[in-house]
Parts: C-alpha cells; sequence; structure tokens
C-alpha cells in the first residue's frame, strides 16, 4: 500500500476524530462571580453572606448559582421581599428555570419588584415552598438558567437604578432576617464561540495541514 495513501488516510482520521471531540466539548466560558456582601442589618450578619456564580453557556444562555454563606438561608418574609432579584436588560423574549432547587420552592414572582432597601428588579424569585417570616428557610443552592434565542451573555446582567445587581431576602447567622445584595460583578463576561463553531475550526486547521503535507510527499 503506498506510503501517501496512509499518511493521508491517517491524517483524514484524525481530522475527523478532533472535529468530533471539539464537538463534543461544552461551550463554557470561565465564570464571573459577585459577592452579596452589601448586608441591610446588623442582625443578619456580616461580611459577605453569599456569591452569585455567573456562566456563560454557548452564546443564548447564561447559568446562575446563587450559595449562601453558612447558616444563612433565603426566606419569605413578606412585603416587598423576593429570596432573589436581578436585572436584564435584554429587549427580546427570554425565559428563565428553576433547576434547584425542584418541586416547586422556588418560582418566578412578579416582575419589577422592590427589595427594601436595594431597590427596584426586573426579575425576582419567590421562596414558595418558605414559611412565614424567617420560618422553614431554604439553605441553597439556587440555581438558574437564563436563555434567549437571540443571544444573552453575562454583560447582560446589570444594575437597577440604586448600583445593585442582585439581592436576596435571607436569615443570617446572627438570627436576623432582611436583604443582602452586592454591586459589582468581577471576571471576564465575554461569551465563547458555540460548540459547532469550534469543531469547525478544528476540522479546519486539520484540513490545511494534510493538504501542506500532501504538497511535500
Amino acid at each position: 500500500m503506498p506510503r501517501r495513501w496512509l499518511s493521508w488516510s491517517g491524517l483524514s482520521a484524525l481530522s475527523l476524530a478532533s472535529a468530533w471531540l471539539l464537538a463534543a466539548l461544552p461551550a463554557l466560558a470561565a465564570p464571573a462571580t459577585s459577592s452579596l456582601d452589601q448586608i441591610s442589618s446588623g442582625t443578619i450578619g456580616t461580611g459577605t453572606l453569599g456569591t452569585v456564580t455567573l456562566t456563560q453557556n454557548g452564546t443564548d444562555e447564561v447559568d446562575v448559582v446563587v450559595t449562601l454563606a453558612a447558616d444563612t438561608g433565603f426566606v419569605d418574609t413578606g412585603g416587598p421581599h423576593n429570596a432573589f432579584a436581578f436585572n436584564l436588560n435584554l429587549q427580546t423574549a427570554y425565559s428563565i428555570l428553576v433547576s434547584s432547587p425542584t418541586g416547586g420552592i422556588m418560582a418566578l414572582g412578579a416582575s419589577n419588584s422592590t427589595n427594601t432597601p436595594h431597590g427596584t428588579f426586573v426579575n425576582v424569585i419567590g421562596c414558595t415552598g418558605c414559611g412565614s417570616g424567617g420560618s422553614n428557610p431554604y439553605y441553597g443552592p439556587l440555581d438558574l438558567q437564563i436563555t434567549d434565542s437571540s443571544g444573552i451573555s453575562v454583560a447582560n446582567l446589570v444594575a437597577n437604578g440604586d448600583g445593585y445587581y442582585f439581592s436576596s431576602d435571607v436569615i443570617g447567622p446572627a438570627g436576623g432576617t432582611g436583604h443582602i445584595a452586592s454591586n459589582s460583578i468581577t471576571g471576564d463576561p465575554s461569551p465563547v464561540p458555540e460548540r459547532a463553531s469550534t469543531a469547525l475550526l478544528g476540522s479546519g486547521l486539520m484540513g490545511l495541514i494534510i493538504s501542506r503535507r500532501r504538497r511535500r510527499i
């Protein structure tokens, strides 16, 4: 069997394998984070009482995970209070899925709701499975997937008019209830290429290698 055919065949197989592997890899960017360290009352606790992790998943999804500190739980104390609130500046239709917890413990609430004293937020999640006041808290984590077929990125999560990105109604380690919030996001929110685009790029590069090798043989 000619050596030239063997070389081309081996590289072709490698090209196909590389394309398949790249297509199988998840299109995830490095996550950005936001600290829930703006505490409305010293009776709740001090320091950072939660972290919001934002991960770009392709070009049409952002994954949100809210992890609370030890002895800190989401509650539903009534009035203008929501377990989790945030803003999106999207002009197109989007959807929000609560993937954890399951069983309806958390549910979407009315838009443009207030989390005193951190202002009004476009999107809110209520702890429908919590008890009244500070009873029966949910200690997390809270996982959300925000999708928009027209495109969405971490940069679409913006601060409200009072400068807050996220706010939560919680019972804290000091035993009191109230809101905690964050006023900054750190990390690179840039979206990454779609898996198909990455695979196509890998195939193109391998094809170029094959072409150059065939010219030398």
